[in-house]
């Protein structure tokens, strides 16, 4: 889809570690990409991520964001539309299943109303927001991607062994978001 441009502008979500880390050094390995916003939540957990736009300045750009407040969402999307003012790629890879006290719930016994809404602020609700505020930014003429990273247990489908409700519910959440 994105074959044909000779530029991209892109954005990625949760750049500090893991998948979203990755996808930040597979970019930067493509000289089409021109500009490269990546999103950190805390400056502590950014290290790498600050590496890479010490090496690359003039294409990374650092974007503080807590995909869990809805105005940080927006300054984000309006740091970028002033920067470059359209973005052909855009990938959400933030994702929670252990943090602090948060943990994978076992049994139904496990569960309360503040995890279950943690996982869903940030496994799918955060990513709704984010495609919201960036649609503009997204020109219909040229090619463009919006996807997010789910995970297999967020199938319906596919539940054999249970448990992990807040993730499992948030991640099939998020795959209906995308497909809707």
């Amino acid at each position: 889809m994105l074959q044909e441009l000779t530029e991209i502008n892109a954005l990625i979500v949760g750049a500090t570690q893991g998948i979203g880390l990755g996808f930040v050094r597979s970019l930067l390995l493509d000289t089409r990409v021109k500009k490269l916003f990546c999103t950190y939540r805390q400056e502590a957990t950014a290290g790498e991520l600050f590496k890479l736009r010490a090496d690359h300045p003039d294409r990374v750009v650092c974007l503080n964001l807590d995909v869990t407040k809805e105005t940080d969402i927006v300054s984000a999307a309006e740091s970028i539309k002033d920067a470059v003012g359209a973005l052909h790629l855009a990938l959400y890879c933030v994702g929670v299943l252990h943090e602090g006290e948060l943990a994978p719930e076992k049994s139904l016994r496990d569960l309360n109303a503040p995890d279950l809404l943690y996982s869903f602020q940030v496994n799918s609700i955060g990513a709704a927001l984010v495609a919201k505020h960036l649609a503009t930014l997204f020109d219909r003429r040229t090619p463009s991607l919006f996807a997010a990273i789910s995970a297999k247990v967020g199938s319906i489908g596919d539940n054999r062994l249970g448990g992990w409700y807040g993730y499992r519910a948030s991640k099939a959440a998020l795959n209906m978001f995308m497909k809707t």
